[in-house]
């Protein structure tokens, strides 16, 4: 029981790296990004186009009309292993610090269904990288 608190633990922390990570990036781009709308195309000048380069491999999991970034691999195809309702409530727990009762309502399940999914699908996760380490 005590590995699978640790292995918890260290799972929790690596998607809250993965989830700042994003936040980074996304803030990083928005800073850069200027709005169109307002703007017309013609009087942009051309010294404000910029094309992203990006130095890592990301893996990109798209899901509740986001994408997710990853760099770490094995994470990333661990979180594709979990089926779909799995997958949406670990990301939205996570990266989108909701609430077992906020996905709930939005998932139409209830909080203890919620906090089972939860809770099996980081026992899942454990044991997908426990397995790949060996």
């Amino acid at each position: 029981m005590l590995e699978i608190n640790a292995f918890k633990s260290l799972i929790h922390k690596a998607i809250q790296y993965e989830y700042a990570s994003w936040c980074e990036e996304r803030d990083k781009k928005r800073a850069r990004e200027i709005s169109l709308d307002s703007t017309n195309e013609d009087k942009v000048p051309s010294e404000l186009v910029q094309y992203d380069e990006y130095a890592f491999e990301s893996y990109v999991i798209r899901e509740v009309n986001q994408e997710f970034r990853f760099r770490n691999e094995s994470l990333a195809k661990a979180l594709c292993a979990l089926d779909e309702v799995n997958r949406r409530i670990i990301l939205e727990y996570f990266f989108l610090d909701m609430t077992d009762r906020e996905i709930g309502k939005q998932m139409e399940l209830s909080l203890h269904s919620v906090t089972m999914h939860r809770e099996r699908s980081l026992n899942k996760l454990w044991r997908l990288l426990s397995d790949e380490d060996d």
